[in-house]
């Protein structure tokens, strides 16, 4: 329950980060994440295994290998996280193409050795006063909590995967192979913070298409996410 919660709190969070990124990005709201509700999954997921994963060493004085498995950790699932959005949804939300030593775009070296870091920012300074937090939120609900959010986030998550699977059998036509527009493109420049992605191509296209469909609701989360993402890039494969 606990790992769960922690799981939760840091999608939360990373969620918000996201938010201010983007907002910084693209001068306006952008609500980010594929599911409906305010929480990035990837980050929850990378955070709770780092925290599961290094326990036996999280005390130790081997600083250093406890950042080595952090940077493995948080490359693999975010490797994996990617790799769902293409292969299940045809998207693509980041791209590391530009950067050195990066995995088919998915992953790179100084993306993970920055992850690598904040991650013993978080084990050293911040999830002691979340996981404190957690255990006083717990001791005032009991699992009351923790069961329903288990099962909105599981709702979210079905329905999400249900919807946008069967919006894909719809919009797939429409895509062309020949975009080759790179979705959040990563580079090494300060600036890149600051200056908004040129639009996909393919993604306006489905956008038009959706306006002229019924509201149906698994046509109102595929518009969301592409209109929070303009520069998404929907694969055909």
């Amino acid at each position: 329950m606990n790992l769960f919660m922690t799981f939760m709190v840091y999608s939360v969070i990373g969620w918000l980060w996201e938010t201010v990124y983007c907002l910084v990005k693209y001068k306006r709201f952008v609500f980010c994440g594929v599911l409906l509700g305010p929480y990035c999954p990837v980050y929850g997921c990378s955070i709770a295994a780092v925290l599961l994963l290094t326990k036996g060493i999280q005390n130790s004085n081997h600083l250093f290998l406890l950042y080595l498995f952090i940077v493995l950790i948080v490359t693999f699932i975010e490797y994996v996280g990617s790799w769902i959005l293409e292969k299940l949804f045809n998207m693509k939300l980041w791209d590391y193409s530009n950067l050195p030593l990066n995995i088919q775009g998915r992953v790179a070296l100084p993306i993970s050795l920055f992850w690598g870091v904040g991650g013993l920012v978080l084990i050293k300074l911040i999830d002691p006063a979340i996981q404190d937090f957690l255990r006083e939120l717990r001791a005032v609900t009991g699992n009351k909590l923790v069961f329903i959010l288990v099962l909105l986030f599981a709702a979210d998550l079905l329905s999400t995967f249900s919807f946008t699977l069967s919006a894909k059998k719809d919009f797939m036509p429409l895509v062309d192979s020949s975009d080759n527009q790179k979705p959040n493109l990563k580079e090494l420049r300060f600036k890149h913070i600051f200056v908004a992605d040129k639009p996909s191509t393919n993604g306006q296209k489905i956008l038009e298409w959706l306006g002229s469909k019924p509201a149906k609701f698994k046509y109102y989360n595929l518009k969301r996410i592409i209109k929070n993402h303009p520069n998404i890039k929907i694969i055909k494969k």
